[in-house]
Order: C-alpha cells, then structure tokens, then sequence
C-alpha cells in the first residue's frame, strides 16, 4: 500500500524524499564515524596515560632495584668474603662471622635502600643457626623452608621474591642472589637483601591515575600494596590479570569489568626482577570529552538536517516545476491531434520537451510502416508456410526412389537413396537445432556412406562414440561440414589412403562441471593447405550475411556453437601428430532429458 502510494506521488516529493534519506544517511554514518572514533581517540587517551605514568615508575624502582644489585655485587666479589666463604672448615667461626657481618653492614650502613641482609654459607656447619637477631648463619636449618629452597635453585642471577611476614604483619622485598665460589664454580653461600615493601610501595603510591587509578607491585601471583585499595582487592585474584597477562611475562594491556565499570588494565614487567608494574584507570573518567565531543556533534547535526530540508525543497521546486509542466500537458496528448508542446528553455528540459515532439511525428511514421510491414510480413508467412512443403515433398520423392530400387533391385541405389533420406531427417531435425550424439554420428555416417559410393577406397572414417555419452546433446550439422573438409581439402592430391578419426570424451572444466570434447584428426596434407592460425581466425570472425553460402561450413558451426553453449566453447584447430589437422570441438554436457552436468 505504501508502495503504491509513494508510486503515485509527485516527482517533487519523490526527489525531497530521497535527498532526504541521502543526506541523513550521510550523517548518520558521519556521526557514527565521529563517535567510533571518539572512543578510539578516549581509549588512546587513557593508554598513553597510564602509560607514561607507569614507565616513570619503572624507571624509578630500577635504579634503586639496580643499586641493590650492585651492593649484592660487591659483596660477592670481596676478596675477604671469598676467602671466609670458600674454605672448608672455619677455625675461628665466632670471629668469621663478625667480620662478615661487618661487610653486609658496610653494605647499606645508613639502610636507605636495604633494610637488612641475611647470608646463608653452605660449608661451615658451625656458624650460627638462623635467629632474627644475627645476619650470618649455616644454611643446614633452612633446609625445610620452600622459600629458602626456591631461592637456592633459582641460578646464579638476582632473583625477586615478595615475602610476607606472620610476626610482625610487615611485607618485604627480598633479592636473593647465590654467591659463587672464586676457585670452585659452585655456590658457596645465599645472600638475602630484605627491602621494606613500603620502600617500593612508596615510590608507586606517590602517583595516580587519575582520579580513582592506581598502580599496584606484585608477583605473578601476588599483589604487594592490594590492601590500600578498594580496586586493589578487586584485582586481588582477577585471573584475567594472573592467568592471562603477567604469565606471558612481556609488556600487556587490555580491558576489563569491574563492578560493572569499563577499566583499562595493563601490566609492565620490571627489568632483571620478576616484578610487575600494574596499573588500572576507569575508563569514564576520560570520557567527559568525548562526551561534550558528541553533544557538539548532535546540535550541529540538528542544524544541518534543518538547513539541508530547506535547501532540498527549494532545488527540487526549481528543478521540478518544468517537469510537471509538461506532464500536464503531455497527458493530454492524443495522437489524432497532435500538438506540439512549447520549449522555454535550452536545458535538459527543454531538450526533453524537443525530443517528445520530435517522437510524435516519429511515431506516426512508426505507425504508418507498420502498416506497410504488416501486409509484407503476411506475404512473407504465407511464402513460408509454402516453403514448408518442399521436405515433405523431398521425402516422398527418396521413399519412392528408393521402392522402385528395391523392386528393381538396384541395390546400391537403394542404399544411397536411404543415406541421403537419413542425412536429411537428420539435417531437418523436424525444425530443431539440438540432437543427441548418437544421432549426430548417425548423420555423418549416413553422409560417408554416400562420399564412399562416390570415391571409394580414397579415404576411411573411425568413430569412437562410448556408449555413455550418446545420450548427450550437440548442435546438427557439427561433424558432417568437418568431415566434409577432409575429403574435399585436406585429401585432395594425396596419393595414398586417407583417415578421418573422430574420438568423444567428457572432461571437468575450470567451472567445476562437465564438458564433451570431441577430436577430429586427418593424415591428410595440414599445413601444407592452410595454416591453423588462419583458420582459428576464420572460424572466430563475425558473420557476413553477404558471403555465399558455399562458404559456411566450418565457421557456421563454430559460430552456432558460441549461440547456444557460449563463448568459451566451439572448434579449434591445430597441427595432428600424423601430419595433418586435429580439430578440436568442446561443448557443454547437457543430456537428452535437459539436465545439465
């Protein structure tokens, strides 16, 4: 109903309608652009952000994380603490013991970075074991602790460990680094350096992100500073934070629901530690100007759809008052009084209204030689219908040829009578274009029968049509003009036998289905007649309706087969492997029955 009714409309409507739409949906998809990238500009906002904010972390707790490398460092290569360390048996344990603790304090004496240090030797079973108020000690009482046992398989580099305290309630960072031998290239102590996690902490928590944004420090398992925070307990056992990012151990951002918040997260490994950086920022907290971005973005869309109305109404008015006009008046048109319609204009319009009257005296010369044609085409129907009796009369006359050759048993005549009814039949093909293979063969045999009365022994004619494709369907008159060619061109003025043979198969085409490829290959002189290029071009030209008729043949099969299979199929010649031509024939497998494969 709609449909009908915007049918009916006039062209002014039609035109405003469908400026319209063009221009809303210009906008529409405009706006959504801006929006999409709104959002795209927001969270790039947010990512360089955060960022920035937490490389500037990490930069800061490498330095003091490489400062206490370096202060492990110096301790292991200290001549003196090689000496006491790498020996075997310590006489003197008491005084061995002062004196490496006396190197450890010379460490970090004022504890600016380290809070305190532990060395665990491996050798001397006779230093102390481990209490709280000392700082060397026999490794042999750590033997049952997991933390301690991590630390010792964990290589010769500094490893980084968050280890919370039972007794005191105090977190610490411990850095744990085995001390090798100088002789020997085996550990001969463990050197633990507790840092304060507040020593961290600090460093992290003096920034922000954003508002409501925080960096956190943890493990891949742990979150050291998750307790001040609303958002650090949520993060606490997140696994898209535990399971997904920090496990890849490489730089990770994505982003995540938080009590039904959007949140930017990312993590950022800390260099030669087994630390990470992870901060989290809500996502509305940037949004404000992507917010006044897309209220801009509405009013002004307002503002143009309003303008954009009035500018199509007055357009199309100017464009369409014309046309209108000369709708009116070409309703009014009757061909009994023919009117010319006035042009006021050199546009489009009037060009317009030109060409209608120059149709009305077209059409009634139209329809005055339509007159004139009418009564030819009747003559020409009749001539046609008159015409029609010529192969029925044809084949009465071969029928009772060939009766009176029986009767007077005149056997070879009898015989040649049937060929040249059969060729007929099959050349008729009672008005049709299309016949099976079977028949096609049929044909062409019926035609060699008749050549062979006329030239005997000059030539032989092999076909091989499998039993499984005579049912396929082929333009008539494909093989006779083919064969016709061997006997009359490629055999002339040769002096020995010669052999037509014709093979048929079905092969796949690029399309996926199935084609008939027929061959017809002579012995006879090739390119010693014509050249095969010659001939792929003779056969491709157009046709010309002036060319005698003796000269069809091959180019009129060819150019029936492009009518009704297409053009990718027909004949194509080329040089035999017995000296003469082998034309090739591809038409499409279409059955008897109609379907095709």
């Amino acid at each position: 109903m709609r449909k009908k009714l915007f049918a009916k409309s006039s062209i002014k409507f039609k035109l405003i309608c469908y400026h319209s739409f063009i221009v809303l949906s210009s906008l529409c998809i405009f706006v959504a652009i801006i929006v999409f990238r709104s959002n795209a500009v927001v969270k790039n906002l947010v990512q360089k952000n955060v960022d920035g904010v937490i490389l500037n972390t990490q930069s800061n707790i490498s330095t003091l994380i490489s400062s206490i490398n370096e202060c492990m460092l110096t301790f292991q290569v200290n001549s003196e603490v090689q000496q006491l360390l790498s020996s075997d048996v310590s006489e003197k344990p008491i005084q061995d013991v002062a004196t490496l603790e006396k190197e450890l304090l010379s460490l970090d004496p004022f504890h600016t970075k380290i809070d305190s240090f532990e060395l665990y030797s491996f050798k001397h079973d006779n230093y102390p074991r481990y209490n709280i108020k000392q700082s060397v000690f026999y490794s042999g009482s750590m033997q049952n602790d997991v933390l301690f046992s991590q630390m010792v398989n964990s290589g010769y580099e500094t490893q980084w460990f968050i280890q919370d305290s039972i007794t005191d309630g105090n977190s610490f960072i411990v850095a744990s680094k085995l001390i090798c031998g100088i002789n020997a290239h085996e550990p001969v102590a463990l050197l633990k350096a507790k840092v304060n996690l507040t020593t961290l902490t600090d460093i992290v928590d003096r920034l922000s992100l954003a508002e409501t944004g925080k960096i956190f420090l943890c493990t891949q398992s742990h979150i050291a500073n998750a307790s001040e925070s609303q958002l650090g307990q949520a993060l606490k056992n997140n696994h898209v934070l535990f399971q997904d990012m920090l496990p890849s151990q490489t730089k990770q951002h994505t982003y995540i629901d938080i009590d039904n918040e959007k949140y930017y997260l990312c993590s950022y490994p800390i260099p030669e530690t087994e630390l990470y950086l992870v901060g989290a920022v809500k996502l509305s907290e940037f949004n404000s100007a992507s917010d006044s971005l897309s209220s801009a973005i509405f009013y002004t869309g307002i503002l143009v759809i309003l303008f954009s109305m009035l500018f199509i109404a007055y357009i199309s008015s100017m464009v369409t008052k014309p046309i209108m006009n000369m709708a009116k008046n070409m309703r009014h048109y009757d061909y009994y009084n023919n009117a010319s319609l006035p042009a006021n204009s050199h546009d489009e319009i009037g060009v317009l209204i030109n060409s209608f009257n120059a149709m009305q005296n077209k059409i009634t010369d139209l329809i005055q030689g339509i007159k004139r044609e009418s009564k030819i085409r009747q003559i020409a129907e009749l001539k046609a219908l008159q015409a029609q009796i010529t192969p029925h009369f044809l084949y009465n006359t071969l029928n009772s040829i060939c009766a009176l050759s029986h009767k007077y048993n005149a056997k070879d005549i009898e015989e040649m009578t049937m060929a040249l009814s059969k060729f007929f039949v099959n050349s008729l093909n009672n008005g049709g274009e299309m016949l099976t293979l079977a028949r096609e063969v049929e044909h062409a045999m019926s035609y060699v029968y008749i050549q062979k009365i006329r030239y005997g022994d000059k030539f032989n004619v092999e076909i091989n049509l499998p039993e499984n494709l005579k049912d396929y369907l082929i333009c008539k008159l494909t093989l006779q003009p083919l064969i016709e060619n061997c006997i009359n061109h490629a055999f002339d003025c040769i002096d020995y036998t010669g052999e037509i043979k014709i093979d048929f198969r079905k092969e796949p085409n690029e399309k996926g289905s199935d084609d008939i490829v027929i061959t017809v290959a002579d012995n006879g002189l090739g390119e010693m007649v014509m050249d095969p290029n010659l001939l792929n071009d003779y056969i491709n030209k157009e046709i010309d309706i002036t060319e005698p008729i003796q000269k069809y043949g091959v180019h009129n099969v060819n150019q029936r087969i492009h009518l009704y299979f297409g053009k990718e199929y027909g004949l194509h010649y080329e040089t035999g492997p017995s000296g003469g031509f082998t034309v090739t024939i591809r038409i499409k497998a279409i059955l008897e029955k109609g379907e095709e494969e």
